[in-house]
């Protein structure tokens, strides 16, 4: 039986949480805060803001030197965007040009590379969003890199290549309400290239759309080719050649899902699709290039079965983690298959429970030796933490701790050198949730990190850092 986990007090109440506290990752206890972390002092970032005006979105440059956000700073109720140092060495720069009046920001994203900042506004034309790119530090002007829209067009999602190279977007450019492809340099150096073949009446590019990680293909869904029937496409990301067919002739009724997802190495697309029975939804591996068929990676299901959404390519792309009623339909498992469909896939939960499930969010560890989970696969509605080798399914461990009545894991993360899982449940004292931290591969005891909680106290959001060794939460 599938549940929601249940949630802290606050969160049922809607209260945002904005204290963040600091404690170890590493087993062993909480500990007070360090002399040197006591004695920082908070800088603020931001020029003083006007009666109402707030800080609406930031972001942090990738080489950790500039912060990005957006805010009524200037002028109350008119959203623009600015950089300053993270050190505010100097002050804010105003990275938008003068808006028109009635326009703002509205989306923005700073290069890999942290060069520059691409973002959207409506900053010539009220209400026609469009697409800009600015140097980082402000040190020259904006330049516009959509095409002129049609009357009522607009930008609406884009990304920018890993090379920072190129933004791919989304935009009613050329027709309005007709959804199609572009990519442009993101110096604005050369004009945008359509991504898409000519569109059937109707058809439209479904978002999201995404780029291989080596920066050389944009891989999209879309009905190009007939209305409402939806297929997987790719093509080279400066539009040099035509779009290329992914996926096998679907079955009459059948589409490709919008959650494919580009393998690491960008060798190969994993995609779900009722592609050869109607309604039933399976597991498709094909190369990025389509220069081979696909080859399903799910075995047969069951009558009703289906693969679910969320499935994951391990960071060394070798292999795929899915969820599935495969073997019983409406009874949930988990399972892992190579990427190139090689062998058959195997099953990775224990038995379970009658009436168990294994929940819909899962992980796999960053060096892709382990998939970690939760399920009532032990006992029916309490969610347990489990992790297993990711290739054969051999060495499950429970992780959490015995689980008082009534007692749930409720979130969890792996630490990014995969050496501890972090988890929080009430695992002590039904509803009061804490915060604990187990080894991968489990075998010892979880280790408490926060300090002792008021009876109306509980651990909400956390985060592990870059470097394995603390928690914020």
């Amino acid at each position: 039986m599938i549940r929601q986990a249940k949630q802290p007090e606050c969160a049922k109440a809607g209260i945002v949480l904005r204290l963040i506290c600091v404690t170890q990752v590493l087993g062993i206890l909480w500990r007070t805060t360090s002399s040197a972390l006591a004695n920082a002092v908070n800088i603020r970032l931001n020029e003083p803001l006007p009666s109402g005006s707030n800080v609406s979105q930031f972001s942090i440059s990738p080489d950790s030197n500039q912060v990005v956000y957006t805010a009524d700073q200037d002028d109350p109720g008119v959203i623009e965007l600015y950089s300053v140092p993270i050190d505010r060495s100097s002050g804010p720069t105003r990275l938008n040009s003068t808006l028109v009046s009635g326009g703002d920001v509205r989306s923005f994203a700073i290069t890999p590379d942290s060069s520059r900042v691409v973002y959207t506004a409506d900053q010539d034309t009220v209400g026609m969003g469009e697409l800009y790119s600015v140097p980082l530090d402000g040190g020259s002007a904006p330049i516009k890199l959509s095409s002129t829209l049609v009357s009522g067009g607009d930008v609406e999602f884009f990304f920018v290549s890993p090379d920072s190279s190129r933004v791919v977007y989304l935009a009613d450019q050329d027709s309005d309400d007709v959804w199609e492809l572009y990519s442009v340099p993101v110096d604005g150096s050369e004009s945008p290239t359509k991504l898409n073949s000519p569109l059937v009446s109707g058809g439209d590019v479904q978002y999201p759309f995404r780029i291989s990680p080596d920066s050389s293909r944009v891989v999209y869904s879309s009905d190009q080719d007939a209305d409402d029937v939806f297929q997987l496409y790719s093509v080279p990301v400066d539009g040099s050649e035509s779009p290329i067919r992914l996926n096998d002739p679907l079955v009459s009724g059948g589409h490709v899902r919008v959650d494919f997802v580009i393998s690491a190495d960008s060798s190969r697309v994993v995609y779900r699709a009722d592609q050869d029975a109607d309604e039933v939804q399976e597991l498709y591996s094909v190369p990025l290039d389509g220069s081979s068929s696909p080859i399903k990676l799910s075995d047969s299901s069951v009558s009703g079965g289906n693969v679910q959404s969320g499935f994951l390519i391990s960071a060394d792309s070798s292999r795929v983690l899915y969820r599935a009623d495969q073997d019983v339909d409406e009874v949930y498992e988990l399972y892992s298959a190579p990427l190139t469909g090689s062998s058959s896939p195997v099953k990775l939960n224990g038995t379970l429970v009658a009436d168990g499930d294994v929940q819909p969010w899962f992980l796999i560890s960053p060096d892709s030796s382990r998939a970690i989970y939760t399920a009532d696969q032990d006992n029916d509605e309490t969610l347990e933490l489990y992790s297993v080798n990711l290739d054969n399914g051999s060495g499950l461990a429970k992780l959490n701790g015995p689980l008082v009545t009534g007692g749930d894991v409720q979130t969890f993360a792996v630490s990014p050198d995969s050496s501890l899982v972090v988890y929080t449940a009430d695992q002590d004292v039904d509803d009061l949730v804490e915060l604990f931290s187990v080894p991968l591969i489990g075998g010892s005891i979880p280790s408490q990190l926060n300090p002792t909680l008021p009876s109306s106290g509980d651990v909400g959001p956390f985060t592990i850092t870059p470097d394995s060794g603390r928690v914020t939460y």
